[in-house]
């Protein structure tokens, strides 16, 4: 059984963010389909056939899961732009599920990522895997600090920009009314 508090309508701002969801969800399914293509053109090199360390076949199985996630990833965007297209209100569940193709395609780029530097890193020197796997950890970090950063600064209040501003100044002059 649902908890009640899943079933609670979204307030303005929290809806605002479930609208921009949605109207990204063409271009999660865009990005998909790129991650996926490239993962599966780089599962042709001579390097997988067979494979010959087990970096290989860590960048393998990590390549492999990319293209599957960013499918799923793109497959759920288009059954969720279907499902909440033209919605005028939205619940807490709803927002919950329209952040899964999101947060699918954002696994799928780091799996690919991965599956890169371990493919990197089957290639060449240890000191060398050693400097792109450290570049990889400190800008994953970079986007993990910088997604933390947006999530505090959006959940002020005006820090939505002119839609929080616009719908803020309808519901004045409903209220005046």
């Amino acid at each position: 059984m649902i908890s009640p508090r899943w079933s609670k309508q979204l307030d303005i701002r929290a809806f605002l963010i479930f609208q921009r969801i949605q109207r990204m969800y063409k271009t999660f399914v865009v990005l998909a389909a790129l991650i996926s293509g490239l993962a599966v053109a780089a599962l042709t090199l001579n390097e997988y056939h067979p494979p010959s360390s087990d970096l290989i076949f860590a960048s393998e199985g990590f390549l492999c899961s990319s293209a599957i996630t960013a499918i799923i990833s793109a497959v759920l965007a288009i059954m969720l732009l279907f499902q909440f297209e033209g919605s005028q209100r939205a619940t807490r569940r709803d927002l919950a599920v329209a952040w899964a193709p999101l947060v699918l395609l954002d696994l799928a780029v780091v799996e690919f990522l991965v599956g890169m530097v371990c493919w990197y890193c089957s290639k060449n020197a240890r000191w060398r895997g050693a400097l792109v796997t450290a570049q990889l950890v400190g800008l994953l970090g970079l986007c993990a600090g910088l997604s933390t950063w947006m999530w505090f600064y959006m959940s002020q209040k005006g820090n939505l920009g002119v839609e929080e501003s616009q719908s803020g100044d309808m519901q004045k002059r409903v209220a005046d009314e």
